[in-house]
């Protein structure tokens, strides 16, 4: 899945700001997984796109809403979801506590510190390195910038963009040492000058050349500069997420045509009406405030929320938002159901406030500690012969409690930096949905890591052409996609299995999507011969079947291919029908949840 991995995130993998848990010899920290709408690309961002998304919607739109369920259909749907994952996790557990020694022995689990005495499992790469790093710098580090932020939009607003940038710099030396800031300046310098040339193709040559150098060899030499590892991923997560910001700005210089503005715009202006309305941060150009001048880039590389671990927004996108007003009062708000409107107070009464601004990110937070306390869903896919010893049914419950932590993971990893960005009116990307509730590949991809895959459709799908040159052109453009997610989240085997899956899938889904829709009326009905409720039921069922590769792909993400081949043989070959099948029953259930959701959603 998009930005996360066991192995390096997602959620996050190794060369960018996420990276997984997932353990295991092809498997390392660096492996990482952590445009405009164009409306039939399969990655085509909305609430309203489909599941299979290409010329017709399988999820319904708001021009083309799917027919609700009965009430009481819907309501045995959402009670088999959540009945489900609760199963789920209490299989996950009994199997965890029977297995417990065993495990500990061999993977040395650690001392819980919750009340019932349970170990931890402490084989998940991205969560334990990120809790490390939150609880001993992190997190005061972002406080700094929350409190210096608010202190220039409320006295000098037309000098915050100057001390965002200070203090950013100033924190990266901090964390990474004057060599590794060095390094993370250079890297933005370097795709300065290559975007004064307005050499869109020279742009990608550099930002990915400075992207390879991260995975050659050579580069390790650079972990002799720390005196622990941590220090050295701290530094390999930073530089991949710089290098998305590198490749925004530098692409975007390049399109601007219009003059240089000043380095620090005197008198913010708000945005045009047409922005104002518009939630999609999506241009089709440049923000004018992007300017050619060097000063903008290094705000938008060092800006401090996301430096280390995202969530990514475009440069185009990240000024427009700097350039809102940030001296009127409730001027926040907020696209993202899931963060709470927070007004722009003044600095002491925003002291008393910020905890409770921070009660749903903590909730997260004590959720995934919990979760590692009552089950061992890393170290289980760590223990190779234990794994394949489980019954079928066992492994499908440990395959829906993994991807589920790894959703709740993300809301925590993404949801504290999202919360500062609130903060300074700088509205982030929505925080991730939950994997088990999406429709498909297209739907996960769309929905999990939206910056990510905002970038991925602004930068690479759509100047390759995206959907508007026929069915080869886009499955081209989305192989393009996927080629570079394979290679920035670190180019090892696993990842290239993975991102194949995820083409595979998503162009499946396209293609399914062309076959069940012309017009609505007509394929979408298959000739008539489906009631509107059974298109609905029908679409329940195409949704839950994706949706369980999208699981399994996310397995291979998570654990690596051995683990994937035996969720494969296990859950899918030796398990039919009674596993397979039970599977499958309670994912339509979640489907159905999830159009219902997308449905509310549409304004």
């Amino acid at each position: 899945m998009p930005r996360t991995g066991s192995q390096g995130h997602g959620g996050c993998g190794g060369l960018g700001g996420s990276t997984g848990g997932s353990s295991g010899s092809e498997r390392t920290p660096r492996s990482r997984c952590r445009t405009p709408h164009r409306g039939s690309d399969p990655l085509a961002w909305g609430p309203s796109a489909s599941p299979v998304v290409a010329q017709g919607s399988l999820q319904g739109s708001p021009r083309h809403p799917v027919t609700p369920l009965p009430p009481p259909e819907r309501a045995l749907c959402l009670l088999i979801a959540i009945a489900g994952h609760a199963y789920a996790f209490h299989i996950v557990h009994l199997v965890s506590r029977e297995h417990e020694e065993e495990l500990h022995a061999e993977f040395e689990l650690e001392k819980g510190f919750f009340a019932w005495g349970f170990k931890k499992d402490p084989t998940d790469f991205e969560w334990t390195f990120w809790s490390h790093w939150a609880s001993s710098r992190l997190l005061w580090m972002l406080l700094g910038h929350v409190l210096l932020s608010q202190l220039f939009s409320h006295s000098a607003p037309q000098l915050r963009p100057w001390g965002w940038l200070v203090y950013g710099l100033a924190c990266c030396t901090a964390l990474l040492g004057a060599r590794g800031a060095a390094v993370v300046l250079a890297h933005a310098l370097a795709s300065y000058a290559a975007a004064q040339l307005r050499r869109p193709a020279l742009c990608w040559l550099t930002n990915l050349g400075l992207l390879a150098g991260l995975q050659a060899a050579h580069w390790s030499h650079t972990q002799g500069w720390y005196e622990s590892e941590n220090e050295y991923f701290l530094l390999l997560f930073t530089l991949a997420m710089t290098n998305l910001r590198c490749t925004s700005f530098s692409l975007e210089l390049c399109r601007q045509a219009d003059p240089p503005c000043p380095s620090v715009p005197h008198h913010p202006r708000p945005p045009a009406p047409a922005q104002q309305t518009d939630p999609s941060p999506l241009t089709q150009g440049a923000h004018p405030a992007a300017g050619s001048s060097l000063f903008w880039p290094l705000v938008y590389t060092f800006y401090y929320p996301p430096l280390h671990n995202g969530p990514i927004m475009s440069y185009c996108d990240f000024v427009a938002r700097c350039e809102r007003p940030v001296s009127q009062p409730g001027d926040v708000r907020s696209g993202d159901p899931q963060m709470p409107r927070l007004p722009l107070l003044p600095l002491l009464p925003l002291l008393p406030r910020l905890p409770w601004l921070a009660v749903r990110v903590a909730a997260w937070w004590v959720l995934a500690e919990l979760m590692l306390h009552l089950g061992y869903f890393s170290v289980l896919h760590q223990h190779e012969e234990l794994l394949e010893s489980l019954p079928s049914a066992t492994l499908a419950c440990l395959a829906i409690a993994h991807v589920s932590f790894f959703y709740v993971k993300y809301l925590v990893l993404f949801g504290v930096p999202s919360l500062a960005m609130h903060l300074d009116g700088v509205q982030p990307p929505p925080l991730p949905r939950c994997v088990s509730i999406t429709h498909g590949f297209s739907d996960m991809w769309r929905n999990f890591d939206v910056g990510l895959h905002r970038w991925l459709l602004r930068y690479v799908y759509v100047p390759l052409g995206g959907s508007q040159g026929g069915a080869l052109r886009q499955a081209v453009s989305c192989g393009a996609v996927f080629l570079y997610v394979f290679f920035w989240h670190g180019a090892q085997a696993y990842l290239l299995f993975w991102a194949t899956l995820n083409w595979l899938g998503v162009t499946v889904e396209t293609g399914l999507g062309r076959a069940l829709s012309s017009t609505p009326a007509e394929r979408l009905s298959l000739g008539g011969r489906l009631s509107p409720l059974g298109q609905r039921r029908l679409l329940g069922v195409i949704a839950g079947a994706s949706t369980a590769m999208v699981i399994l792909s996310n397995l291979v993400f998570l654990g690596g291919t051995a683990v994937g081949a035996v969720y494969w043989d296990r859950v899918f070959l030796q398990g039919w029908p009674w596993t397979t099948l039970g599977v499958l029953s309670f994912l339509y259930c979640c489907a159905q949840f999830g159009m219902d959701w997308d449905q509310a959603k549409v304004p």
